[in-house]
Order: C-alpha cells, then sequence, then structure tokens
C-alpha cells in the first residue's frame, strides 16, 4: 500500500527490496485484478490501483499511531496529556472523514455506513478519549478487514542467520550495515517479536524458549539448556518463525497478516516438517491471516494435502470430528477451495489441483523418488543377473 504512492516505485524497487535480480524476457506480462484492485506487472514496470488506496493508507497509519496511545507507557489521565490528544484523534477523525468523502461511494458499498460511525465517534462528547481512541482503532479495524488488507511477513531461507547471532541483532541492525532491505525488516520484527513474547513452549519440538537479559536459550524436557547460537541448524531455522508467529498470535483484534514463509523444511527431518505445518497453519488460521509457502520439499506438500483431506472429511461427514481431532487438530484443518498450489518448471507455472479428488497432491515434487526407485530395481536386477 505504501508502494502505490511512491512514484520511484517499479519493478527493480520491487524486487530488489526482496533481494531478487534477474533478467526477465522482454514479454513477461504479469496481470491481476479483483472489484478494487489490480495489478499489472512488465518488464520494465509496476503498474497498481487501487480503488481505495490513499484512504487505506491514513487508516493504516492512524491505526499504529493510535494504537501507541493505548500502549501501556501513556498517562491519559494526565489533562495535559489528554488535551493534547484529544486534538490529536480529532484531527485524526476530521483528516479521515475528508479522506472517505472522495471516495464517492454508493450505498451497497461494503464501506458506505463508516462515515456515520465515524462522525459520531467524534462528535459525541459524553465518550471518553480513551473510549473514542479504541472505537476509532476498532473502526479502522474493521475497515481494513473489509479492504482485504493483510500486512505483508516475509520469512526468509536466512532466517537461521539471526538465531547464529541471536546476542547481537540489535548492533548489527543499529550499525548501518549494508544488508538487503528485506533481511533488515525481518531481524527488526525478530527483535520486536522475542522482547515482547519471550518465553513459550515449541510443543512439536518438544522444547521451551526464552528469552532473557539478551540470551535466548532452549530448554529440554530434563530442564537442561541451551543456548540457540549452540543448537541445531534445524532448530535455528525454526525459531525466528516460531518467536514472531507466537508473537502475532498473542496480539489482540490486531490486523490480519500476509504471510510468505521461503523453505519450511529448511535442516528438519520429514516427522517434523509434518509437525511444523499443523503448527504453522494452526496459527494462522487463529490469526485469520493469508500463508503462501515456497517448498521444495513433498513432505510439506503432503502434510498440507493431509490438512485438506481432514476437512474433506468433516465437510463430507460431520460425525467424524472427534476422530478427526484425534489424528489432526482441528485448528489445522484446510478447507480446500481456500488453497491454491502451483509447481514451476520450465519457466512454465500450473497448478497441482485435482477437482476430482479435492487434493493438491505431492506427485510433481516428488517425480525423482519414481526415477530413484526404478533406477534402484535396475541396479538389483543386474547384481543378482547369473
Amino acid at each position: 500500500v505504501i508502494a502505490i504512492n511512491n512514484e520511484n516505485f517499479s519493478l527493480n524497487y520491487f524486487l530488489t527490496k526482496y533481494n531478487i535480480n534477474f533478467v526477465f524476457q522482454d514479454n513477461l506480462l504479469i496481470y491481476y485484478s479483483n472489484k478494487s484492485f489490480s495489478i499489472k506487472i512488465t518488464n520494465e514496470n509496476v503498474e497498481i490501483n487501487h480503488k481505495y488506496s490513499n484512504f487505506s493508507i491514513k487508516c493504516l497509519k492512524y491505526y499504529w499511531d493510535l494504537k501507541r496511545l493505548t500502549s501501556d507507557d501513556k498517562n491519559l489521565d494526565d489533562s495535559n496529556v489528554k488535551f493534547y490528544y484529544l486534538n490529536s484523534v480529532d484531527n485524526i477523525l476530521n483528516d479521515i472523514i475528508n479522506e472517505y468523502d472522495k471516495l464517492s461511494l454508493e450505498e451497497n458499498d461494503p464501506l458506505y455506513l463508516f462515515k456515520s460511525k465515524i462522525q459520531e465517534n467524534l462528535k459525541n462528547e459524553q465518550i471518553e478519549l480513551d473510549e473514542k481512541i479504541k472505537n476509532f482503532i476498532s473502526f479502522v479495524y474493521e475497515i481494513l478487514n473489509i479492504l482485504d488488507f493483510n500486512v505483508p511477513v516475509y520469512f526468509p531461507a536466512e532466517r537461521l542467520f539471526f538465531s547464529m547471532i541471536s546476542n547481537h541483532i540489535y548492533g548489527l541492525l543499529a550499525s548501518n550495515t549494508s544488508l538487503p532491505k528485506f533481511f533488515i525488516e525481518f531481524g527488526n520484527l525478530f527483535e520486536q517479536s522475542r522482547n515482547r513474547k519471550n518465553a513459550f513452549s515449541i510443543p512439536f519440538m518438544n522444547m521451551q524458549y526464552q528469552y532473557e537479559n539478551n540470551t535466548s536459550k532452549i530448554i529440554n524436557p530434563d530442564g537442561s539448556e541451551i543456548s540457540i547460537e549452540q543448537s541445531s541448524t534445524g532448530v535455528q531455522a525454526v525459531l525466528p518463525l516460531c518467536v514472531i508467529l507466537e508473537n502475532f498470535q498473542s496480539k489482540q483484534k490486531d490486523l490480519r497478516y500476509f504471510l510468505m514463509i521461503e523453505e519450511p523444511e529448511l535442516n528438519l527431518f520429514p516427522s517434523t516438517q509434518k509437525n511444523l505445518m499443523e503448527y504453522v497453519i494452526s496459527i494462522t488460521n487463529q490469526i485469520n491471516s493469508k500463508l503462501l509457502i515456497c517448498t521444495h520439499s513433498p513432505y510439506i506438500l503432503t502434510s498440507i494435502d493431509n490438512l485438506i483431506q481432514a476437512g474433506n472429511v468433516f465437510k463430507n461427514n460431520p460425525a467424524f470430528a472427534e476422530k478427526l481431532e484425534e489424528l489432526i487438530p482441528r485448528l489445522s484443518w484446510l478447507d480446500y477451495e481456500r488453497v491454491q498450489c502451483y509447481y514451476f518448471e520450465n519457466g512454465t507455472c500450473f497448478s497441482t489441483k485435482n477437482d476430482e479428488l479435492q487434493s493438491i497432491g505431492a506427485s510433481h515434487i516428488d517425480d525423482i523418488s519414481i526415477r530413484l526407485s526404478e533406477i534402484f530395481d535396475q541396479l538389483m536386477d543386474w547384481k543378482y543377473e547369473k
């Protein structure tokens, strides 16, 4: 959303932010649209049109501003502080209404009724300041959800780096070291999250996480402790992911997220990959967010397919709910209609979904297993041939 108003926004800007640096073909064209939003990508530029772009930007900016006003370190009982913020809130509400009026909404538009709600909140002198702020935060939350706004969060494959330098993240981020923008953003998010959610259990890894005195550590079932820097690379790859997701889950009525996880399977046993996907999808469902995964692992895809099948079974026969929950946690069940799966090969992208079986399958990514089995059988034939 912020990039929409950036006159320097280009394909190069879009790609370098996420450390993507390769040449597109001259005939590249990617186009997507819905009733309020469209994006067109060519080999030279990105064009974005959003019916609610300016309105969305202001709503989001004021959402974070007012959320900060309700934090514990603000004393709204102080008369001077109250006067200052009261004027700020009134200005904010008036600015939102002015931007709202520019939309020229029709009566059937889902945002049509919000103006009267905001105006009522603004003019009602009986409402205390803190209540006025909370009401507005609630309004903006509803508005951004109606607009299907999701805060993008990218989990790069390089995330284990921040586990390896766990005790020195702040110094690295403060040193203005030349690092990719996405890397710095992820490091900041990890640092903020572990300060807010500094202790929790990770059941699928059978361990506890704790952050104190600028040190991240793992606590094993027997009570023994190990610093994250000395843990396995699998733990180091999973931990930043878990810390951020646990922080998101702990927030009450926060914005929805668009979670983009690169290579969730990094350095993990197949059984742990399966448990990780149940965990990630459970939290994604609980925070009402969207999830995008890039993977080379057939175990990840098969695990997701099993979660889809659990949803299929429940939809076809709800009587199996109790048995299903014994096998797969309910919060991890998936609706086939809400899942897309694409496979890339030789510059071509195609869907792997099978509508008849209501399955995404893992066969495309695991064709090599069939070939390996064929080679093994041939070698065995030759070995015992007389």
